[in-house]
């Protein structure tokens, strides 16, 4: 007979389960997309396999903390507590959730040049200036995430992977650090960059010619699937963050209870939810997305045909 606890800990391992098959498949599909695809090789593009990478390291990481716990008998002693650091305490995952929050972050400036600045040379990203943004995602990431490996535990009565900070001041401080670097600054600045976008794009009466309304269009489409994305995100994250700020304040919430889980759900739904929004949203990664799932050869290109995608593809760096 389960109890309430049981049935609530089976009911989020079959969440993290679906959320982390539906994530690797989705941003493995993903990141195929553009790989494969010439016309899908734009900077935004290269941008969202940045992202799609980070989601496909963070899904995989979770799974052996909330998922393969449940099977497998956890070490003690010191091969317990290096388990935690690098495996079942989800420090790796939080990498690519971190790196993936800069990803937007990096999107949203993106967009804000393409579209605010579209005809200054030096405000265009280039694909260097993009492999220099993605390296600075991944760098500051990695140090970002450095105290988690020297705190991270494994707690033999709890039976879980814990935190223990020299003193509860650095639990605080490193948890409030995460609200401010990874929530409310990220957020702020994508509210900053987008509300001038969507001014831009969609309240700004322009005498414009039929080639200069396709480009506007392309670009309303682009910036609506990013602006959705990072919506999301903000939906997804502030929840966990709010939970592991309010863990290290007060005892009434603590380090892997349930509502700690829970808000690591929310965190997983926003990884794997992105390919999804990308099928919905973007015609061009739902045509490709059913060409790799249908294991379709190359369409037979007509003049027509081809046509369409050269403007893809230049629309494609708008």
């Amino acid at each position: 007979m389960l109890t309430s606890g049981d049935t609530g800990d089976v009911t989020l391992t079959v969440c993290f389960g679906i959320l982390v098959l539906a994530g690797l498949l989705g941003n493995i599909l993903v990141c195929l997309v553009i790989l494969l695809n010439r016309n899908m090789q734009t900077p935004i593009n290269y941008l969202l396999l940045n992202l799609a990478v980070a989601d496909i390291i963070t899904v995989t990481f979770v799974s052996p903390q909330y998922i393969f716990i449940h099977a497998f008998s956890h070490p003690t002693g010191v091969a317990g507590d290096y388990l935690c650091k690098f495996i079942t305490g989800g420090n790796i995952s939080w990498i690519g959730g971190v790196a993936s929050v800069f990803s937007l972050v990096g999107i949203a400036f993106e967009r804000y040049q393409a579209v605010t600045n579209p005809y200054r040379p030096l405000s265009k990203f280039s694909l260097s200036r993009v492999k220099a943004i993605v390296i600075c995602c991944w760098l500051f990431t990695t140090v970002f995430n450095m105290p988690l490996f020297f705190a991270i535990y494994y707690n033999e009565e709890a039976r879980f992977c814990s935190e223990a900070w020299p003193s509860p001041a650095y639990g605080k401080a490193n948890s409030t650090v995460w609200l401010l670097v990874v929530g409310i600054i990220p957020a702020s600045i994508m509210a900053f960059l987008y509300s001038r976008v969507v001014y831009d794009l969609w309240f700004t009466q322009l005498n414009e010619q039929a080639t200069q309304i396709a480009v506007r269009k392309s670009r309303k489409k682009v910036t609506k699937v990013v602006l959705i994305v990072s919506v999301i995100y903000v939906i997804s994250w502030f929840p966990q963050l709010t939970v592991y700020v309010l863990s290290n304040y007060h005892d009434t919430v603590q380090f892997g209870n349930f509502s700690y889980i829970a808000s690591v759900v929310m965190v997983t739904f926003n990884s794997a939810v992105n390919p999804v929004i990308y099928g919905f949203q973007s015609e061009r990664f739902r045509q490709h997305f059913k060409q790799l799932l249908c294991c379709r050869r190359k369409m037979q290109v007509t003049p027509q045909g081809a046509a369409a995608v050269a403007q893809q593809a230049q629309q494609g760096n708008d």
